[in-house]
């Protein structure tokens, strides 16, 4: 699309189809042939580019263009709404070493606690500098303790043996103990198969009732008084400020006096400290690690940060054409 007089207008429409393509980055590559016969044909040289977070789109327009990508405010903040409305606790994997490196003032110790890593929780899709083979376990010798919490574990449920624990297990010193929950986990019964593994696991008769889909939505921890709370990824009242942050870092820009610091670097790390202490005030890590590696960290900044460019595009949204 293109803007003129504060209104939209479509250059260009791409149908496009890669279900038969087998070559890795299929879609890439069709969007980008695509995008150059635009610049080509008919000399169009945009300052900026409004897109949806959709990292393929962008990287397309990236090989044609050095224009500056200025992602759709409602599609970002649908997206952000959309994830802190969840429940469960499992997100982004967060690069700790990274964060510390760009800013002295991130604790290395603030960070998710007993939370799994989904693959999933990118916004736009998998980063390129973020490979599928690091969100797997690393191979090597790993003990049995560890099964429970990789990664990569299928929980499965299986009705009870026929013949008593007991029977299962191997070692002499275990054989009258009934109870499996009491059983260490290295010296639980186990199956050992060509890549896998069966740990079998004491099954708790409560967890349909707690969390029927298994989500891991939220886990239970004692605060300061010793009592038992239930912590979820990010409270009600939490929301709505952290997307009016959001909103305030997305428009700042150093051509507007008195709104945030004077040059982009410092409004950079204006914003990223207002929202780390806000996430640390509120005992929010899993928060920050998802708003860090999506939307904060080096190379996801500059896909929304006005600051980022010495001009500001006349639009905020992609929504004048959404309709057409």
């Amino acid at each position: 699309m293109a803007e003129h007089d504060n209104a939209g207008f479509p250059l260009s429409y791409c149908l496009l189809t890669t279900a038969t393509a087998i070559d890795i980055g299929k879609r890439k590559k069709a969007l980008a042939a695509w995008a150059q016969c635009i610049r080509d044909e008919y000399d169009v040289n945009p300052t900026f580019m409004h897109v949806d977070k959709d990292l393929g789109e962008i990287g397309a327009l990236k090989t044609v263009w050095k224009s500056k990508i200025s992602l759709c405010w409602w599609h970002l903040r649908r997206a952000v709404r959309t994830r802190l409305a969840k429940a469960k606790l499992a997100t982004t994997r967060y690069n700790i070493k990274q964060a510390v490196k760009e800013f002295d003032f991130i604790d290395a110790d603030f960070i998710p606690s007993g939370t799994k890593v989904d693959a999933e929780d990118y916004e736009g899709g998998l980063p390129e500098d973020v490979s599928e083979a690091k969100l797997l376990p690393q191979p090597g010798p790993a003990s049995l303790a560890a099964l429970g919490n990789a990664t990569n574990t299928l929980r499965i449920r299986l009705p009870l043996p026929s013949q008593p624990i007991s029977a299962l297990v191997t070692d002499e010193h275990q054989k009258g103990n009934t109870n499996i929950a009491n059983i260490p986990c290295e010296e639980r019964p186990r199956i050992q198969g060509t890549g896998f593994t069966l740990l079998l696991q004491p099954s708790d008769p409560t967890a349909d009732k707690r969390n029927p889909e298994g989500d891991n939505d939220s886990i239970s921890e004692e605060d300061s008084d010793g009592k038992c709370r239930r912590r979820t990824f990010c409270p009600p009242e939490n929301r709505q400020s952290i997307v009016d942050m959001l909103e305030r870092h997305y428009c700042a820009h150093p051509v507007i006096p008195g709104y945030a610091a004077p040059t982009p670097a410092a409004i950079k790390r204006w914003a990223v400290q207002q929202m780390y202490r806000f996430c640390v005030k509120n005992e929010l890590p899993e928060v920050w690690a998802y708003l860090w590696e999506n939307w904060y960290r080096e190379g996801r900044w500059d896909l929304w940060a006005r600051s980022v460019h010495p001009l500001i595009p006349v639009l905020k949204t992609t929504m004048i054409l959404e309709s057409q």
